[in-house]
């Protein structure tokens, strides 16, 4: 193919050379956060990393900085959005998420071209990233990642993406490596995934409240709350975790605690103890289950005695007796992509 391919917010486009492309630029017709194919090649670039086009947009920029006002076009603020946020993932280290942990459902997403490119997935922008063993900077790498090629998002640990490869090895990688390309549709498009993205970003806990109970051994708390979601998806996936702290409130411990159920979109839901069934002779007795009463709710309809073994409240268990002061956050949720997201209800 001799046509350069033009990626914009509005579409795509192909141009049939260098100098209609150039000429494309000097009228303003293409911006710097457009992505461009170069003929012959598969792989995308920002326009503004092709050293053919650098000096038309240094030209451009300075003819039109007095008269041309991007917040009087929302193609043109949409734009200067995006080359904002190229210069935030090229300089200043990218996307920096407070999350500790999205696990993100697997989903093929909507497609933005005929490469193929998704919302669901992410560009590789690092010059030397690599797929990690762990979310560590001195983890091993396991597969290097070509620059402008394509990695499928899994989840997201602090400052690291997992993500597959073309070849599917699963592993992590730095997010200021990556670009997610939801970002690079319009408003709607940005609105609809970004709670995929960042579950975090759209549940909290509420009404939260801890009663500690006497043992010889450790310290039994009790705690109650509810999560609520914000967002129009069903999320799942809960891990919480309980920290304690001391009268000076210093940190004592921190225990996580997995929670299974679902979250329901626009809504909120308490957090219970399903005790288990006593175990029968020669068995292993087996673990409480914590999960959402959402859950529960749905698990009791088919079995009514269920409602004998469930209690409000998650019960956890500390090391550290003498503490005056805990809380509970959550780190780790998951997204579950819906063909009709849930409208939110009035």
């Amino acid at each position: 193919m001799s046509d350069w391919l033009v990626n914009q917010d509005n579409g795509q486009l192909t141009v049939d050379s260098l100098d209609s492309l150039k000429k494309l630029v000097s009228s303003g017709k293409i911006s710097e956060a457009d992505l461009l194919q170069e003929p012959g090649t598969d792989s995308w670039k920002y326009a503004m990393e092709f050293d053919e086009l650098k000096a038309l947009f240094a030209a451009s920029s300075s003819s039109t900085d007095d008269d041309f006002d991007y917040t009087s076009s929302s193609s043109g603020m949409i734009k200067k959005i995006m080359l904002t946020l190229f210069i935030l993932v090229s300089i200043v280290g990218g996307l920096k998420m407070k999350q500790s942990y999205d696990i993100l459902a697997t989903d093929p997403g909507r497609i933005i071209d005929k490469s193929g490119n998704s919302y669901t997935k992410m560009l590789v922008t690092g010059e030397n990233a690599s797929l990690l063993k762990t979310p560590d900077a001195g983890a091993s790498a396991i597969a290097s990642l070509e620059k402008n090629t394509e990695v499928t998002l899994l989840g997201k640990r602090e400052s690291f993406y997992k993500a597959t490869d073309k070849n599917g090895t699963e592993g992590w990688v730095q997010i200021d490596q990556v670009l997610p390309l939801y970002l690079l549709g319009g408003k709607k498009v940005r609105e609809e995934y970004d709670p995929i993205y960042n579950p975090l970003t759209y549940v909290r806990v509420r009404n939260a409240s801890w009663l500690q109970l006497e043992s010889k051994a450790s310290a039994l708390t009790v705690f109650n709350f509810e999560v609520k979601n914000d967002s129009m998806y069903h999320i799942t996936d809960l891990i919480l975790v309980a920290t304690v702290k001391d009268s000076k409130g210093s940190e004592l411990e921190k225990v996580e605690i997995p929670v299974q159920g679902i979250i329901p979109a626009w809504s909120s839901t308490m957090v219970g103890t399903l005790d288990p069934e006593r175990a029968k002779r020669g068995e292993e007795q087996k673990q409480n289950e914590l999960m959402t009463t959402y859950t529960f709710n749905e698990r009791a309809e088919e079995d009514p005695e269920l409602a004998l073994r469930f209690k409000t409240g998650v019960e956890v268990v500390m090391t550290s007796k003498d503490f005056s002061a805990a809380e509970i956050d959550i780190i780790q949720l998951r997204t579950i992509p819906d063909a009709q997201p849930k409208p939110k209800r009035r």
